[in-house]
């Protein structure tokens, strides 16, 4: 009842008026926490002015205190200061939150819970739903974390917390299916207007669009048929080009044609169609065709068989041939060497290559050889029996004479 009540809150209020009978003097204090640290009886730790004293677990409780009101991320060194504990204890109690709690961290000398993450979560979640993309480099610069750290943990809330997904072709790449269906139309309607070979790397520049990300939607595009062109020149923005249809049939259309009247294709004359790799272009549009590609222009079969019959013929009846008229015009030196190398490589012992587009037979040169000297023979026969030798020995002889006079008159004068 209320009087019972009335007189427990009388006794309590004398019990709290009343004075302590005996009374310990601060240095008794002291002395008795010394001792039983000393009987390892307790185990308390200092603080820095070394008037208070805390045990571990009052320790532990307060840093996850201090976590808990700085929002869940605060730095050791802060921590040090604020609880006036040293750092190394500090540090050690630390390391043993992180090994029994799963949702504390210890990141670059700072303890980091999930609370903080999912925070964090939540705010790049917003922004990336404004943004529609957002990258790992910035959020390390923004919230001042290891790159590693910040992209495990924000993996982990993709789908729950963050609303996005990463990109394919960059993992620290996030975004968001309506920035990429708001590009894919973007893409869409730029590349469906293009009516020229145009580099992708102008064009991702010039309507706001990554290098990546463009490369692989219009390679998306290109696959589903949703728009009308090819990309050629290589997978790297920088070396790419699209190439419409339109033009792109316009562009064969010619090739074919120089190719079919010349039975050759000059790289310039592809390069000045648009078409930056010209070789790769050729490579690929021919591959069917026996072609042999130089450095300079490519070379059909009807071309080839027509240069080795003439090569094959010249060397077949002991002739010779000069290339040059066989030869497409457009080759360079270097052109003819390699083409000549390969037509003569089974035919090193039959043939000779006199300057760089004469072949000869090596049965043509015996057959010069041979008959030069039996004419030697002949001549120097005839010479012998006509005096004729037997003349230039003597004139040989006389002027070797005068020459030793002359030089003897002129020793004479100069000792004079």
């Amino acid at each position: 009842d209320w009087d019972e009540i009335r007189r427990l809150a009388a006794e309590f209020q004398k019990a709290q008026s009343a004075g302590a009978a005996l009374k310990l003097s601060e240095r008794n204090c002291i002395e008795i926490v010394s001792k039983l640290i000393e009987l390892k009886l307790i185990d308390v730790i200092f603080t820095n002015d070394g008037k208070e004293y805390l045990t571990p677990q009052q320790l532990t409780k307060e840093i996850k205190d201090e976590i808990y009101v700085s929002g869940g991320r605060i730095s050791l060194v802060e921590l040090a200061k604020m609880l006036n504990i040293d750092y190394s204890h500090v540090e050690a109690t630390a390391q043993q939150i992180t090994k029994s709690d799963r949702n504390t961290s210890l990141i670059l000398g700072q303890l980091v819970s999930s609370q903080y993450l999912d925070n964090m979560a939540a705010e790049v979640n917003e922004k990336l739903q404004q943004k529609g993309l957002i990258n790992i480099p910035s959020l390390t610069k923004e919230y001042d974390l290891p790159s590693e750290f910040i992209q495990e943990n924000i993996t982990k809330r993709l789908g729950s917390i963050i609303e996005g997904f990463k990109d394919e072709n960059d993992p620290r790449t996030i975004l968001t299916p309506s920035y990429i269906a708001r590009n894919r139309a973007k893409l869409r309607g730029v590349l469906s207007a293009v009516t020229v070979p145009t580099s992708c790397a102008t064009l991702a520049s010039r309507f706001g669009l990554q290098d990546k990300l463009f490369m692989s939607l219009a390679e998306e595009l290109i696959r589903i048929k949703r728009i009308p062109g090819v990309i050629s020149g290589g997978k790297t923005i920088n070396k790419a080009t699209y190439i419409p249809h339109s033009y792109a049939k316009s562009q064969n259309a010619w090739i074919e044609n120089f190719y079919s009247s010349n039975g050759y294709v000059e790289y310039d004359s592809v390069i000045r169609l648009g078409i930056t790799d010209a070789k790769a272009f050729l490579k690929k549009k021919f591959k069917d065709e026996d072609m042999l590609f130089l450095d300079s222009c490519c070379l059909g079969p009807a071309v080839l068989d027509q240069i080795k019959a003439s090569t094959e013929n010249a060397l077949h009846t002991g002739s010779w041939i000069d290339l040059i008229p066989v030869l497409p015009s457009i080759l360079t030196t270097d052109d003819e060497n390699q083409l000549i190398q390969l037509l003569l490589k089974d035919k090193a012992g039959s043939s000779l290559v006199l300057g760089s587009t004469t072949v000869l037979s090596t049965a043509l040169v015996d057959k010069v050889r041979s008959d030069l000297e039996s004419l030697m023979e002949a001549k120097a026969q005839q010479d012998i029996e006509s005096g004729e030798v037997a003349r230039l020995v003597v004139e040989s002889r006389g002027a070797n004479l005068a020459s030793a006079d002359d030089k003897v008159d002129k020793k004479e004068e100069r000792r004079k």
